[in-house]
């Protein structure tokens, strides 16, 4: 025991019990921390505290009991009216001292009603007060890429939905490529981070991520709360770049369904949706040419016929060589255009049309000058058929012979009494020789020696 008469050579003033007790109790606690109990000390101020924009109030267990400070600036803030002295709630926060009056608090960041039924009731006033700010308006949706090349991925990079959503973007027909943001999809620091993520997207990731899928598989409605926290909705509302929501199974619905762009009932769905328009147009575009290519074959197959029953030979070899160039060239065209499904756009639907119709215009090109020769070889064929000759008013005589027919040139070529065959323009006459006349001989030159 000290002396009274003697002052003590060392103490601590008030002022370094503060700072010491608040090092040990920053040291003691993680910051910022979870706090279950039971809500006291409210209803006597809770109508003039929230005028102020602020409120405390104590949370107790069996054996003691702690203030709370619940700023405006927490989401806890908004649901002060529905609770009441005795509701056990989670607390989430970090701890302030108060040197002036040595006063241990917990500054509360965001607050759950324990019990599903009351989660439920936090999900319904969460909903209500964002809906009414117009974060769920159709007006803010972004669209969805159709084609997009490169998709980033929020979700816990061990949990089943990364691996489902890989395996639905990586296929024979085309792949994206995918970017993983990895965090914790549960748990008191899940929000925070799902929120950091879609920032960091935004951020470094603008000019490359086509969409962003935020989720995870399904769960409790405990397991899935972090996406009913408001600190995703806002970065959801918040980020550039589109966002697919895809929690849980299909029946789950949460507060990041809402706000985001668009809404897939699972990770799954979410990455089917994205592989849906590259599925199509590939389907599309084999058909497509499967038929321009049975088309060519057929129409070949009918100028070849018509070419060998006019029997052009040489026309007709030349048609085939040019055919086989189109040939190649239009399998060169669609291995290309196949190969290149992997990096198709949104203009893919245009391209297909362009080269069905170059293919077409070359065809027609072709055929156009086929007929056009085909017409003139049949001209020539008609001018030298001999009944045409005929029907001017000409004639063919034949001298039958027990040999057969034998057609004259030259009335030496007969003798009197001889059987003559005539042909006209339109019927035939047979006569006999009675006489001759030689052809008259050619006026010998000057000169020339008989």
């Amino acid at each position: 025991m000290p002396q009274e008469s003697s002052f003590p050579d060392s103490y601590f003033s008030v002022s370094e019990i503060g700072e010491r007790a608040e090092e040990a109790l920053l040291r003691t606690f993680p910051d910022p921390f979870w706090v279950k109990g039971e809500i006291t000390n409210l209803s006597n101020q809770k109508t003039l505290s929230l005028s102020k924009n602020y409120i405390f109030c104590s949370l107790k267990d069996e054996q003691a009991q702690i203030t709370l400070y619940i700023p405006a600036s927490s989401s806890a803030f908004q649901i002060i009216p529905t609770l009441k002295d005795g509701t056990e709630v989670y607390v989430y926060g970090k701890i302030n001292y108060y040197a002036k009056q040595n006063s241990i608090s917990i500054r509360v960041f965001s607050l759950l009603v324990s019990g599903e039924g009351e989660l439920r009731r936090q999900f319904e006033l969460m909903k209500k007060r964002l809906q009414e700010e117009g974060l769920f308006d159709q007006k803010h949706k972004k669209p969805i890429p159709l084609f997009p090349k490169t998709i980033g991925v929020v979700t816990s990079p061990t949990g089943a939905a990364i691996q489902d959503i890989l395996s639905r973007t990586k296929q024979p027909y085309g792949a994206l490529d995918v970017i993983l943001f990895p965090v914790s999809v549960q748990g008191k620091n899940a929000a925070s981070e799902i929120a950091l993520a879609i920032q960091v997207a935004n951020t470094y990731f603008k000019e490359t991520i086509d969409v962003l899928i935020v989720g995870r598989g399904g769960g409790s409605v405990e397991d899935l709360w972090a996406f009913n926290e408001e600190i995703v909705a806002r970065a959801i509302f918040a980020s550039e770049i589109p966002i697919i929501s895809a929690v849980g199974h299909e029946v789950d619905w949460t507060i990041a369904d809402y706000v985001a762009d668009f809404r897939a009932p699972t990770p799954t769905a979410a990455a089917e949706y994205l592989m849906k328009e590259i599925i199509a147009t590939h389907r599309s575009l084999r058909y497509s040419t499967t038929s321009l290519w049975n088309i060519l074959i057929h129409r070949f197959q009918i100028v070849k016929r018509a070419l060998e029953e006019a029997n052009p030979e040489n026309l007709l070899a030349i048609l085939e060589h040019r055919f086989d160039s189109i040939r190649q060239n239009l399998s060169h065209l669609g291995s290309r255009l196949v190969s290149s499904l992997e990096h198709i756009g949104e203009n893919t639907s245009l391209h297909l049309d362009k080269l069905s119709e170059r293919l077409f215009n070359i065809y027609h090109h072709r055929i156009l000058k086929t007929k056009h020769a085909l017409s003139l070889l049949k001209e020539k064929m008609t001018m030298l058929d001999p009944s045409r000759v005929l029907d001017r008013g000409y004639s063919l005589t034949y001298l039958l012979t027990p040999q057969g027919k034998h057609l004259l040139r030259s009335a030496a070529e007969v003798s009197e009494g001889d059987v003559l065959f005539t042909r006209l323009g339109k019927g035939e006459i047979q006569s006999s020789v009675q006489t001759t006349k030689p052809p008259k001989k050619e006026n010998s030159h000057p000169n020339e020696i008989v």
